[in-house]
């Protein structure tokens, strides 16, 4: 018998319409390669979109302007 799986609520999601293009060398191609078969990922570009929005989303968390600066709070 077969194994049914939950099924995961429908999330509807924007159009993806902006394309980018990302040239990669050689060694860089290799080790995304290597990763995906590793950890089996079902899709690179998914994958990509996770790692570039996961970096982008940090750093605007740490850039985030404040009330009070950091550094004097620190010095307390």
């Amino acid at each position: 018998m077969r194994k049914e799986r939950p099924k995961r609520p429908k999330i509807k999601q924007d159009p993806r319409t902006e394309k980018v293009t990302v040239l990669l060398s050689e060694e860089e191609c290799k080790m995304l390669n290597y990763y995906v078969k590793k950890y089996k990922c079902a899709s690179r570009s998914a994958l990509m979109r996770k790692i570039v929005m996961t970096h982008v989303l940090e750093q605007l968390n740490a850039n985030y302007p404040t009330l009070f600066d950091q550094a004097e709070d620190e010095n307390k």
